[in-house]
């Protein structure tokens, strides 16, 4: 839709408005105009919902303002899945006020992957992006795609003097500079906003060069559910290009491929409050991301300062725990404050199943028991429990806990356990 198509509808809420938008040799969408809807579409995706049929750049590329990608209503999704570059791409000066919400982006129409068309990668595309990029000619270009020709996907193979020959730009009416976006809404503070952002080829989201927007209430890198992970394979959300003013909140963050939030490039002043990073949706079971350079759950550097990690006031704490790396990472970076978080743990306090942690021991104080039975169990071993280790918390000092191996204790072996632990003056919870 070029300048002046303003108010227009692509799709709706009933099955038979559902636009099958897939396969084509540019964008699937893009709009220049105002004031748009782009509602219950599959884009880059087959008449199933399930089969890879990407278009070959963006699935939706919006420059223009006040448009909006999905809805709240039953119906109202788009699936944007398969494309070759950004699943949604909000980019340039004009591109104000617009609201991406209630879709999924780089997994099919209930939650999972697509299934791959032979010969062409599933998890090509980004997942959204707003930004102020270089024109067409000079970006990178995925590879094994000529685009010149219109052969079924599965024998497109170019000429090897080809792989690297740039597209032309595509002929378009003349338009604005291409600026940073602003004021971009992903997401929102209902659960019928949330956008599902996962399994994408690179980064699930990222803001170049945007300013006083906002990512609210995602689930970036799981499935549907929030109790399994469909990682990106890079950041789940990157702010870069001096992004600033930028809001996120209440995220699921959580099994992508490198750091949960990273944030670089001299951004300034973003909040990051109340999110889930690294863990579930219930905050029970580690679902972390990734080491890639010891970045873990949140990574800020290289320029980027003031931003406010949790605050005081109740849910504005994030709760980072069960990555790979470090929970949060400050590289050259200034002026950021950190507040009310829960780093290693959930917000009960406990570390969730699954967390990766290191064994610690201590040096045991002496303990007596009030059970001659146990005394001679510990003594004398039966075959099925020796060589069995285990680190116990006593005297009050809190270690890591293995579960023992071999039969299980006598109830009365249990009974006194339990009396000797009420003599402690901490209480150790059990962690399985």
């Amino acid at each position: 839709m070029y300048n002046g198509a303003t108010g227009n509808t692509i799709g709706g809420a009933a099955a038979g408005a559902r636009n099958i938008i897939s396969g084509n040799n540019d964008d699937g969408i893009s709009l220049l105009g105002d004031g748009n809807l782009v509602l219950g579409n599959w884009i880059g995706l087959g008449a199933d919902g399930l089969l890879d049929l990407g278009n070959a750049d963006e699935g939706v590329e919006v420059l223009s303002a006040s448009n909006t990608i999905g809805g709240t209503g039953a119906g109202e999704r788009n699936v944007i899945s398969g494309n070759a570059d950004d699943g949604v791409d909000i980019n340039g000066a004009a591109a104000t006020g617009n609201v991406v919400r209630g879709n999924y982006i780089g997994t099919n129409w209930n939650g999972p992957l697509p299934s791959a068309t032979p010969g062409r990668c599933a998890r090509l595309e980004r997942g959204e992006r707003r930004h102020d990029r270089p024109e067409r000619n000079q970006r990178e270009l995925p590879r094994h795609r000529d685009h010149r020709r219109r052969e079924p996907r599965r024998h497109r193979q170019p000429h090897r003097h080809q792989r690297r020959r740039h597209r032309r730009p595509r002929q378009r009416p003349e338009r604005h500079p291409r600026r940073r976006a602003t004021n971009v809404t992903i997401g929102g503070a209902a659960i019928a906003e949330r956008n599902l952002v996962s399994g994408n080829g690179r980064e699930g989201i990222v803001f170049n060069n945007t300013d006083n927007s906002t990512i609210r209430g995602n689930y970036i890198g799981t499935n549907a559910a929030g109790n399994a992970a469909i990682g990106n394979d890079w950041e789940g959300i990157q702010l870069s290009n001096g992004s600033s003013n930028v809001t996120i909140r209440d995220n699921l963050i959580s099994g992508n491929g490198l750091a949960g939030i990273r944030a670089d490039d001299a951004g300034t002043n973003g909040t990051i409050q109340g999110n889930t990073i690294g863990l579930n949706a219930a905050g029970t079971g580690a679902l972390g991301n990734a080491a890639g350079n010891n970045e873990g759950g949140i990574w800020i550097g290289n320029g980027a300062a003031g931003f406010v990690i949790g605050g005081t006031v109740a849910g504005q704490g994030n709760t980072i725990s069960g990555n790979t790396g470090n929970g949060i990472s400050l590289n050259g970076s200034s002026g950021n404050t950190l507040r009310g978080n829960f780093i290693g743990t959930n917000p009960a306090a406990r570390p969730p199943s699954g967390t990766p942690r290191k064994a610690s021991s201590s040096a045991a104080a002496p303990r007596t028991t009030s059970s001659a039975e146990l005394q001679r169990a510990r003594a004398t071993p039966s075959p099925a429990t020796a060589g069995a280790a285990s680190a116990s918390a006593t005297s009050g000092r809190t270690t890591t806990s293995c579960r023992e191996t071999g039969s299980a204790p006598t109830p009365a072996a249990r009974r006194s356990a339990r009396a000797s632990a009420t003599s402690s003056s901490t209480t150790v919870p059990r962690t399985t």
